[in-house]
């Protein structure tokens, strides 16, 4: 079966110069790298990359005017703030959580097309405008804490209608 280098690399979530790497050294007649190329390291960014993917999936809107597939998640999004519900989900799951510099190197390499809304748009629920407007306005850490987790449930239900509106709509299919 030949299977495209490019999918082959996607697949295995191999980096460019480690293929190419191990490529040559095959050509030279070597039967292995001598190196396992960080396995761990793959694995573990295959888990973050897996966790980013469901989160861009049900946070981030396609936008099919763009030539790339490019997807942008909400205005104000902060990527600290992303890193934090995916610590957050590891400690639910008992697992271990990547360092933060390991977690944006790993969403640099493999979502380069995601990104963070610069601008508000006019479609917002009038919700998400009365939450922000409250934390923007909240003078103690204990009104802005419960504000936050007021939009996080907020969030949470947007991303859970996403996901139905997508189950439904590939259901027609």
């Amino acid at each position: 079966i030949n299977v495209c280098s490019l999918c082959w690399r996607a697949i295995y979530m191999i980096p460019k110069h480690a293929f190419y790497k191990c490529n040559n050294k095959v050509a030279e007649g070597f039967l292995n790298s001598a190196r396992s190329y960080r396995t761990k390291r793959f694995s573990r960014d295959a888990k973050v990359a897996a966790w980013f993917s469901n989160y861009v999936t049900l946070g981030g809107c396609r936008m099919p005017h763009k030539k790339v597939d490019e997807i942008w998640l909400p205005y104000k999004t902060e990527w600290k703030d992303v890193y934090s519900k995916y610590k957050e989900d590891m400690v639910r799951k008992d697992e271990i959580a990547v360092s933060y510099s390991s977690f944006r190197n790993t969403r640099k390499k493999y979502f380069s097309h995601v990104k963070i809304k610069t601008t508000n748009s006019f479609s917002r629920c009038a919700r998400c405008t009365l939450l922000e407007r409250q934390e923007e306005g909240a003078k103690t850490k204990e009104r802005k804490l419960k504000i936050a987790k007021k939009r996080a449930l907020h969030d949470r239900r947007q991303r859970l209608e996403r996901a139905a509106y997508y189950a439904r709509r590939d259901k027609s299919k």
